[in-house]
């Protein structure tokens, strides 16, 4: 009855539709993220969820997306962000809180899919700029990732007075509609390497020629993680 997950799902779904390539990227990353086993938030790394979070601001980022939530209903395919808000699109927390959940809804005329299509960018080069900002570009002591702006990032200091975050140099994602809560907020310091190596990992293979048998290659779990799900 989480009204709130339905229309994260929802918007999920609106911007995979705009262009074929949006799916394929994230069944890439999603399929990646399993087989190096830092797709497990109750060990400290991401969830699948988080993953699509940062793939769809760096599809932003690049062109091929735009920013769903901050276009007004009239949108004319031009660049224009105002953040107008549809009648009915505040929905309640499971805490109770009133979150604005509106986003532009691409199916209502081909406008995002034109600005997508203009976007020449192929499936492996969107891959290694990806891996690459996630590995070494980004700040992630000073910035938060989101959706939901122009420009894919908002201030980390901003959270912390707003919201009270914590101060510190880990990854963090702003929920798309419920912006005081961080959707990374489950890594630790020695995950944050963790993820941080598969990415540079990643991005090592890619951009040296290596294909994605090597990128999926399955990692071997480690005695501790044996040892944490009753292994022997």
């Amino acid at each position: 009855n989480n009204e709130l997950a339905l229309r994260n799902t929802q918007l999920l779904k609106a911007y995979s539709q705009i262009d074929e390539r949006v799916r394929l990227i994230a069944y890439v990353v999603k399929t990646w993220s399993k087989r190096r086993r830092i797709n497990e938030p109750s060990d400290g790394t991401l969830s699948s969820y988080a993953y699509l979070l940062l793939l769809l601001s760096r599809l932003q980022s690049v062109g091929m997306l735009p920013y769903l939530q901050s276009l007004p209903e009239d949108w004319n395919g031009q660049e224009g962000f105002g953040g107008h808000s549809g009648k009915g699109s505040r929905v309640k927390s499971p805490s109770g809180q009133e979150w604005d959940t509106y986003f532009y809804n691409p199916s209502a005329n081909g406008l995002a899919r034109a600005l997508a299509k203009g976007c020449k960018i192929s499936i492996g080069q969107i891959l290694v700029e990806f891996f690459w900002h996630y590995a070494f570009e980004r700040s992630y002591r000073r910035e938060v990732v989101s959706v939901r702006i122009k420009g894919g990032s908002i201030s980390k200091d901003a959270k912390v007075d707003e919201y009270g975050w914590k101060r510190n140099a880990r990854l963090s994602i702003e929920d798309p509609f419920e912006h005081a809560y961080d959707v990374a907020h489950v890594i630790r310091d020695d995950t944050l390497k963790r993820i941080k190596g598969e990415f540079a990992r990643a991005w090592w293979i890619l951009a040296t020629g290596g294909g994605l048998q090597s990128l999926l290659e399955e990692v071997e779990a480690s005695d501790d993680e044996d040892d944490a799900i009753g292994g022997v």
